[in-house]
């Protein structure tokens, strides 16, 4: 498993418990490590967790092969009375960002594959890149 964070650094801090080919996917089944969260709305601290779930994001592609992240991520109670937010999912800095369905690293990417060509030709070297996009609506 040492050749994992060699080829993608940005899962370097996560605990890597398997990685399953099939066909031209490649998926990692990883989870988080960290013992506390801040809370995205008041930054307070907290270390109860409320829950855990799955998070799958598509990431760059590795040799050809589309990869897969699946994410165990926890979710944390605030503890702040004052917060507005009585949960939130743990973030985990240049991989993660809140709602999304691609690693940081996947969104740059197909940002600039967007500013490029847009739409459904975007979409398709999306595709060919090894990235699952939706095409754009009609």
């Amino acid at each position: 498993m040492e050749i994992i964070p060699a080829l993608l650094p940005h899962l370097t801090g996560l605990r890597l418990e398997a990685v399953v080919v099939r066909g031209i996917t490649v998926r990692i089944d990883a989870a988080t490590q960290t013992v506390r969260a801040s809370c995205g709305v008041c930054g307070a601290w907290s270390t109860t967790v409320h829950g855990r779930y799955v998070r799958r994001l598509g990431d760059v592609r590795l040799g050809g092969h589309e990869v897969l992240v699946a994410l165990t991520v926890r979710r944390f109670a605030c503890v702040n009375a004052e917060c507005r937010r009585q949960t939130f999912v743990e973030q985990v800095p240049g991989l993660t960002r809140r709602h999304a369905r691609h690693t940081v690293l996947a969104t740059g990417d197909l940002q600039a594959v967007a500013a490029a060509l847009g739409g459904r030709p975007g979409s398709r070297l999306a595709q060919r890149l090894a990235v699952s996009v939706c095409p754009a609506p009609r």
